[in-house]
């Protein structure tokens, strides 16, 4: 092999790496921009974040798009966690404890409205905070 073939073999070998980790990286991470306040001072408005494509656990920060932004949230309910409304009061407990409430949280009237008055929370399904 001369010396031109190796350094082509070279080449095409490196770019496969790369396009091999760049498809890797994005199919597991993704780069978006924060829009709002209200996770600050633990995220600031327009900042940069990373995020990793997997399931969600208690705590984590989680972001999703809503109406076209970037809304980021710290998860604290999880499929499994038993909760009841009493008004505009949500009581949270972690997961086979349906009257031992690990949470309280002050609901707005739109929310406690759209809420049912008790349940568990199924597959999929996440209370949020921030």
């Amino acid at each position: 092999m001369g010396r031109f073939q190796k350094q082509w073999a070279l080449r095409v070998l490196g770019i496969s790496c790369l396009l091999l980790l760049l498809f890797f990286f994005f199919s597991n991470y993704k780069i978006a921009r924060v829009s709002g306040e209200s996770m600050v001072p633990i995220i600031q408005n327009n900042e940069l974040v990373l995020i990793q494509k997997n399931q969600p656990h208690r705590y984590d920060l989680v972001a999703f798009e809503h109406e076209g932004r970037l809304i980021v949230k710290r998860v604290i309910g999880v499929p499994g966690d038993s909760y009841a409304r009493s008004g505009n009061r949500l009581l949270l407990g972690a997961s086979g404890s349906y009257y031992d409430f690990s949470y309280t949280f002050t609901l707005t009237q739109e929310t406690a409205r759209e809420l049912p008055i008790g349940g568990i929370l199924q597959p999929g399904e996440y209370f949020v905070v921030g």
